[in-house]
């Protein structure tokens, strides 16, 4: 196998990762955003970003985790999918890597969009990181829209 370069970031206190090849962009800050009224809970809002407009996506809702602390913006893409959002974060931890073979696959049948967790041990503390799948995280996301009318809401 071989090596994964994971940008690696916190949501609250639990630590959460992706691989390098689906983050385009760190903002550091989320002054930008602009609210939606129909967006509900796991629609941040958008972001003006490059001419356009970005779903900013509520991560912590979508993860299950209680925050209020998100300052940072991911700007995503998943080039498979070709889907782009920005999805709020407390903090960013770094880039690191891992070899692939460090990776315990997740059998979590909840939360599908974990394809895998790392563990770390550093100074007597470990630190467990939770790798996001990002197209199936997009899907996760899509499966909270649904359609009214010409809008889409967020339930």
């Amino acid at each position: 196998m071989g090596l994964l370069k994971i940008i690696t970031f916190s949501i609250e206190n639990r630590s959460f990762a992706l691989p390098s090849t689906n983050v385009k962009e760190v903002l550091d800050n989320d002054k930008g955003i602009m609210s939606l009224f129909y967006g509900g809970k796991a629609l941040k809002g958008i972001l003006p970003y490059e001419g356009g407009l970005l779903s900013v996506l509520n991560t912590p809702f979508l993860l299950d985790i209680e925050s209020k602390n998100e300052n940072f913006i991911l700007l995503c893409k998943e080039k498979k999918e070709d889907l782009a959002t920005g999805l709020t974060i407390s903090s960013i931890k770094g880039i690191e890597y891992v070899e692939e073979e460090e990776i315990k696959q997740s059998s979590n049948n909840e939360a599908p969009y974990i394809s895998g967790f790392v563990r770390k041990e550093t100074a007597g503390k470990v630190r467990v990181t939770a790798i996001l799948d990002m197209g199936k995280f997009f899907t996760h996301a899509a499966g909270k829209v649904q359609k009214v009318g010409n809008l889409i809401d967020i339930t």
